[in-house]
């Protein structure tokens, strides 16, 4: 009875970063602190509380302080003490003094504490992000589509371009990960049909740095996953139905009343577009077409094409990072991020704290990854989005505590390896390579 208490508890605070801070209005505020935070702040303070009190009978105890995360934990708080004290003690008559910030920061501080003692991960939590950000994704697409502000229905968090394409990337990779592993086919339906409304609200913000952050994720899915041939062709489908879009963006534009006169996808990037998809396309087909029939595609494992998947991703990955060097204007990403926020505000000791956390956040996950455990490797795929964004991306307050919760996930929860059997594809024929297949197959039997 105490273990599930304690699962409750557990659910209702991922129920409610997941699936309702998003709904929460971030344009109200009581007295200094918005709505959000301090409903945030309220809730996470409220549970820590209860499994305080409940701690001889929950399964639960402190997150260790002594190794590098909770140091870095402890030092933000002796900073968020001071900076609490030092505004306190400021003159009124200065201006506006708000506690926003460190109420935020505190209430991301509590979330370590519940969720840094290793509370098991459910793969259901993955659907409260698709359910609510479903619900908003319909909200604003019928605000493109209709031309209706905001503000005229609710007032809703997400209030720009950036916070919107920050909450998409989010909601497109969840819709992406929980389709390629999906089996039933109404739910493989529902999983693609959320992901193509997420990569159409991407799109429309004309984010350059969060949509080559989800072609990278594309790529990278059959790297850190074990790359079975049902995993690869599910992840094609997505990256095909991506780019498609992507490619179509312009005579969407073309041919719409609903899209902004700087709406900047051309027809001449579309065509060159589709003859990348058409030049990879054939490469991809030559290389499948040598998997023989018959086989078992969630078992067997295609070695050498996720050999290619990591040379693809290497170079992407280094042409992003000159684009990105090259970018001294800022016009497709804002060089600086996160830390170009923090240095205004706290100086050097804000960005030296956040490059620490980040680098033992970094090594942990590594630490944690294995192909088989599937639930973490979806995890670390989200915190690595996360850690990209806030490097390159203009800060989103309103996506942190959803994607800091999901990498608090990543870090500590603990998941058993799934014992999984693979044949690897050799160069070999297609007779020799099934007769191979069915002699192991039913070896396994």
């Amino acid at each position: 009875m105490n273990a599930v208490s304690e699962r409750k508890s557990d659910n209702f605070i991922m129920i409610f970063i997941l699936g309702i801070y998003p709904f929460i209005p971030s344009r109200y505020a009581v007295g200094s602190v918005t709505l959000q935070s301090l409903s945030l702040f309220c809730i996470i303070a409220f549970d820590i509380i209860l499994h305080f009190m409940q701690r001889r009978k929950y399964q639960w105890h402190l997150p260790g302080t002594h190794n590098m995360m909770g140091i870095a934990v402890c030092t933000l708080a002796v900073g968020v003490g001071f900076s609490l004290i030092q505004k306190m003690l400021q003159d009124n008559e200065l201006g506006y003094i708000s506690f926003d910030g460190e109420v935020f920061l505190l209430a991301l501080i509590g979330a370590f504490i519940l969720l840094g003692s290793g509370t098991k991960f459910h793969s259901c939590y993955f659907d409260y992000i698709i359910y609510a950000g479903l619900l908003l994704s319909g909200i604003y697409l019928y605000f493109y589509l209709f031309g209706i502000e905001s503000g005229n229905l609710m007032e809703l968090p997400l209030q720009g371009d950036e916070d919107i394409a920050s909450y998409m990337v989010l909601l497109g990779t969840t819709n992406v990960l929980q389709y390629c592993e999906s089996r039933g086919r109404y739910k493989s339906f529902f999983y693609a049909s959320a992901a193509f409304i997420s990569f159409f609200l991407l799109f429309l913000t004309q984010s350059v740095s969060r949509i080559g952050i989800m072609i990278l994720m594309f790529i990278a899915v059959p790297i850190l996953f074990r790359s079975t041939v049902e995993l690869v062709k599910r992840d094609m489908q997505m990256l095909f139905l991506y780019l498609f879009l992507l490619s179509n963006m312009s005579l969407i534009a073309e041919y719409s009343n609903f899209m902004s006169e700087d709406f900047s996808y051309s027809l001449q990037n579309s065509v060159y577009l589709e003859m990348v998809m058409a030049a990879g396309g054939i490469l991809f087909l030559h290389y499948w077409q040598r998997i023989p029939e018959g086989v078992d595609t969630k078992r067997l494992v295609l070695r050498c094409m996720r050999k290619g998947y990591r040379i693809l991703f290497g170079g992407l990955f280094f042409l992003a990072l000159a684009v990105v060097t090259g970018d001294v204007e800022g016009k497709f990403t804002n060089r600086f991020g996160v830390l170009g926020d923090l240095y205004e505000r706290t100086k050097m000791w804000g960005v030296l704290l956040l490059v620490f956390t980040m680098s033992i956040s970094t090594e942990r996950l590594r630490k944690n990854y294995h192909p088989d455990k599937p639930e973490t490797v979806k995890l670390i795929i989200l915190s690595v989005v996360f850690m990209v964004q806030l490097f390159l991306g203009d800060p989103v307050p309103q996506t942190y505590p959803i994607y800091i919760a999901l990498m608090l996930c990543a870090l500590y929860s603990k998941e058993e390896r799934r014992k999984i059997y693979s044949i690897k594809i050799k160069k070999c024929g297609e007779e020799h390579l099934k007769c191979r297949y069915e002699k192991n197959h039913n070896h396994i039997k």
